[in-house]
Formats: C-alpha cells, sequence, structure tokens
C-alpha cells in the first residue's frame, strides 16, 4: 500500500501537511454563500411569482447549505495567508482591476446576453411567452445572477468587482496549492503571482463575462482531491469536493472537461492511497459515490430541468445531434473558429497555440504558459516517481489539457490549466532546485526564467488590450468619470426626455442585430 507522504525525487524533504480538515477563509466562504443564493434562487423559479419571496427563501436555503458545507471547517493558523501574499499575490490583482475599472464594460458578450440572462434571471424564467429566444444561445444564467447582485448593489462599473474577488480567492487557493512545495511566504506569494500572471484571466478580472467565477471551485475541489486522505471524514470531503465541481459545471458546461480528472484523482486516491481497511468496505465506498453523484447533479438540476422543457435539450444548443433539438441545426461542431483542426493539431495542439494564437481566441495573443506547463507535467509525471503529491498535480494538468484540446482547445475554457500548469513548473523548479545535482539546479533556474517571462509577457498584455477593448484610465479619466461610481445602476438615466418617451412607447422588442438584448434591460 502506498503511504500518504513519500520520500520525492532529487533528496527533497518530505511534503508535510498541516491543514487540519479544511481552512477558514473569508472572501472563500462569502462567494460560496452567493452561489448557493443565486442556486437555490433557480430553484425557487417553479414554486413562486413573488420576487422578494423567492429571495427570502433562497437566502435561508442557501444559509442552511453554508453552515452544513462550512460546519467541517477547522482553522490552520500555520495554513493562512501571511502579509507577503497580500502585498506580492493580491496588490498586482488589485491594480489590474482599476486600471480600466472606471470605464464601462462594453464586451461583446455581456451586452449580446450576459446582462439578458441576469436582469431575467434575477426575477424569474429566463425567457417570457412569447419570446423569440432573444440571445445567442440560453447558457445556464448562474454566473450572470452573482455579477447581477454586484451590479445592482454597486453600479455597473464597480459591479464588476464579482470577477476581482473571484480571483484574489484563485489567489488564495493557489497559496494553499504551493504551501507543501514552498515553505518561504515571500517566495510563495511571489510563485502565486506568477500563476496568475495569465492574460487571458487578467482580461477579464474587470469585466462582466462569467469564466472567472467557476474557476475557485475547481482549484478548491482540486485542494480538497489532493489532501483527501488526510480529511478525517472522508465521506464529507469527496461531497464537498462533487458538489464544488457540479457547482463549476452549472456556471460553465466546458468545466466538464477539467473536473473531469479530479473525479479521476479522488477515485484514485479513495481506492488506492487511503487506508486499507475502507478500501475493503465496497458498501461503503458505493454509498460514497452515490451520495457524491446526488451532490454533483444538485446544482444542475433546476437550469437542465427548464430547459429540457423549453427546447428538448438538457444542454442546448450544444450537441444537439444527440438532442435534436427543432431549434438548433443537428450537429455536435463546436465554434470552427477556434481549436485544433485534425488529428495531427489535436495531438500538438497545447504546444502550437503559442505559435498560433489567432486559433485560441479573439484576442488573437498568447504568452504560452499552458504549453510551458504541459510540457513540464509530461516530462515530470514520466520522471518524477516519488513525489506523489507533485505527479498528482503533473496528472491533473496532463490530462486537462488533452481533454480541453479534444473538446474545445479554446483558451477562456482553460483558466483552470493555465493556473495548474504555473504550479506543475514552480513544483518541479522548486524540487530540482532543493536536490544535489547541478544540472537539476540549472533546469531549475531555468523553468523559474521562463515562468517569469511568460508573466512579462501578459502583464505586457494585459497593458494593451482586454475584451471590452477599453483602454487604461489616466488621472484625467478618474477626475471625468469618477461621478458615475455608484450611481450608474441604469441605462435609463443617462437618456434624455425625448428619447424615454420613444422607447416608452416600444411594445415589442425585436433583436435585430448583436447587442440588441443589452439594451432591452439596460
Amino acid at each position: 500500500m502506498e503511504s500518504n507522504v513519500q520520500r520525492p525525487m532529487f533528496n527533497v524533504k518530505n511534503r508535510t501537511f498541516d491543514i487540519g480538515r479544511r481552512t477558514v477563509d473569508k472572501i472563500g466562504n462569502a462567494f460560496l454563500l452567493v452561489y448557493f443564493l443565486v442556486l437555490a434562487r433557480q430553484y425557487l423559479w417553479w414554486f413562486t411569482n413573488r420576487n422578494s419571496v423567492a429571495w427570502a427563501a433562497s437566502a435561508m436555503v442557501a444559509i442552511v447549505v453554508g453552515y452544513l458545507y462550512f460546519s467541517s471547517q477547522e482553522v490552520s493558523e500555520s495554513n493562512k495567508p501571511a502579509f507577503s501574499f497580500w502585498l506580492i499575490a493580491v496588490l498586482p490583482l488589485i491594480l489590474i482591476y482599476v486600471m480600466r475599472v472606471i470605464y464601462p464594460d462594453t464586451s461583446f458578450d455581456v451586452l449580446n446576453y450576459r446582462l439578458f440572462h441576469a436582469e431575467r434571471s434575477l426575477v424569474g424564467f429566463l425567457y417570457l411567452p412569447g419570446d423569440f429566444f432573444p440571445t445567442p444561445a440560453p447558457y445556464n444564467p448562474a454566473p450572470d445572477m452573482v455579477t447581477g447582485l454586484f451590479r445592482h448593489a454597486l453600479g455597473y462599473r464597480l459591479g464588476t468587482i464579482a470577477n476581482l474577488l473571484a480571483m484574489i480567492w484563485v489567489a488564495r487557493i493557489t497559496e494553499k496549492l504551493l504551501r507543501p512545495l514552498l515553505q518561504n511566504a515571500w517566495l510563495r506569494a511571489a510563485a502565486v503571482l506568477l500563476a496568475v500572471m495569465a492574460e487571458h484571466l487578467l482580461f477579464e478580472i474587470n469585466n462582466y463575462m462569467a469564466d472567472l467565477l467557476a474557476l475557485p471551485l475547481l482549484l478548491e475541489a482540486t485542494y480538497l482531491a489532493l489532501h483527501h486522505c488526510e480529511f478525517k471524514n472522508r465521506r464529507r470531503n469527496l461531497l464537498c469536493i462533487a458538489l464544488l465541481l457540479g457547482m463549476a459545471v452549472a456556471f460553465k458546461l466546458t468545466n466538464a472537461a477539467v473536473a473531469l480528472p479530479v473525479v479521476l484523482l479522488c477515485a484514485y486516491r479513495e481506492l488506492t492511497a487511503c487506508s486499507a481497511s475502507y478500501v475493503q468496505k465496497s458498501k461503503q465506498i458505493g454509498v460514497a459515490a452515490l451520495l457524491s453523484a446526488v451532490a454533483f447533479v444538485l446544482p444542475l438540476v433546476p437550469f437542465s430541468v427548464y430547459l429540457y422543457r423549453e427546447t428538448g435539450s438538457v444542454v442546448f444548443p450544444v450537441f444537439n445531434g444527440v438532442f435534436k433539438s427543432p431549434y438548433w441545426p443537428p450537429n455536435n461542431v463546436w465554434d470552427p473558429r477556434w481549436g485544433p483542426k485534425g488529428l495531427w493539431e489535436k495531438l500538438v495542439w497545447p504546444i502550437l497555440i503559442t505559435f498560433r494564437p489567432d486559433r485560441l481566441s479573439e484576442l488573437s495573443v498568447y504568452s504560452g504558459k499552458i504549453s510551458l506547463g504541459f510540457v513540464v507535467a509530461l516530462i515530470g509525471f514520466l520522471l518524477v516517481r516519488r513525489d506523489r503529491y507533485l505527479r498528482e498535480i503533473f496528472f491533473l494538468v496532463v490530462a486537462a489539457t488533452v481533454l480541453w484540446t479534444v473538446s474545445t482547445g479554446y483558451i477562456r475554457y482553460a483558466f483552470y490549466i493555465e493556473v495548474m500548469a504555473a504550479i506543475a513548473v514552480i513544483g518541479l523548479a522548486t524540487t530540482l532546485m532543493n536536490g544535489r545535482q547541478t544540472l537539476g539546479k540549472i533546469v531549475s533556474a531555468v523553468l523559474w526564467l521562463g515562468l517569469s517571462v511568460q508573466a512579462c509577457l501578459a502583464g505586457y498584455y494585459v497593458s494593451q488590450t482586454e475584451w471590452g477593448t477599453r483602454p487604461i484610465a489616466s488621472a484625467r479619466a478618474y477626475r471625468r468619470e469618477a461621478r458615475y461610481l455608484f450611481h450608474d445602476r441604469s441605462l435609463r438615466s443617462f437618456l434624455d426626455a425625448d428619447t424615454l418617451a420613444r422607447l416608452d412607447e416600444v411594445d415589442v422588442w425585436i433583436v435585430s442585430s448583436n447587442k440588441t438584448t443589452g439594451i432591452q434591460v439596460a
């Protein structure tokens, strides 16, 4: 039977884990409560038309679910972030957010359907009787409901702070994942910054696009999976992992490609790496698997049922070659503009993306973190035999990258890989640096240098563009635009009386072009 902590390669000291059962994270816990709230509200779509009653009931459900989820947490003082974390890792994220937040987000997807999804879903079903599917596709509006709550509370500009908080949560989990690899708090904080310095993550830090909101769920599930055997109540830990992954897939269906390796890791850890006495109890394992499946499905149920009743497909419009909804062409082809074409490109796509960023996203820039991390993880998985923690990180990176490649190959669906790829590079670089071999130390220095160059390149891209094509705000722009902060909750307040009168006379909106729905609900 393999031990929980083994002697790693290159004479590195054994990994030590001082995590208690859980680590209290106020930002993460507060955000999880918001996530529980919006998912509970989706269940309430069917039970009442009174919005205030639905939200009150949703709040009570969220509190109960939050209590059940958080009740197993134990504070581990040694696992709290140090001052260096906030200074080195978090402060740059705040500064990047501040660079453009003064300008309102006019990203294409936001005006095209994100605002519509949020406003409709906050008060009830996504579509009203007589609607002609006024968005490109009815994606699950759960993340849009989250950003919608912040937008209603803080106004249009500052409502994007939801994505900043999600990135701070991501940094916090990354810091926990790096603890077994780096003991020095200052060096670990710098490593966290290198891990989160990925341009496509930071392109979304101050807009209403939804990809970032699921990332901390995936990373927290990964953290729990990597430490599964250290938990006293492993069944409860499996339920938490399943719930987190289910929420991540509910927020973005494409997250299933990177969630599957975490599920496989959990199964492996439970069946082979944990205590033999538990492995022998097949009935208990079966019960745990069944309960975990229920926990995974619960966040997906309300919108999937609604979508099936409206369209005849639980994942409309994708895989319509299987579900054959009459409202979409019967094919399974994803957007042909992006991703690998043909078998050869699929085999080399993790490397090719650095040289063909025009096939990776609409912004056509890429600094290469996944390429570096994939190569390192693949080599590390083959060579590193005695460090269980690091090998499992390598497995997650390789498996998630392969599944992402064959599913879409589109960069906004690979944020999890961006962060985990950096952790893999840092893990191997640290292991080699702590070894005795001179060649290993040289390779370690090259890896640190490569990750640093990538982070600098990402910073340059962030200074040049983002999804809303907003410039970096100057001091003059801040003086001009600051008066709108907290006062930009409705587009109507910016319209003159004649325009308002004309709009009020409109009885029916017809979606005649892209972004029409953004005007409808603004």
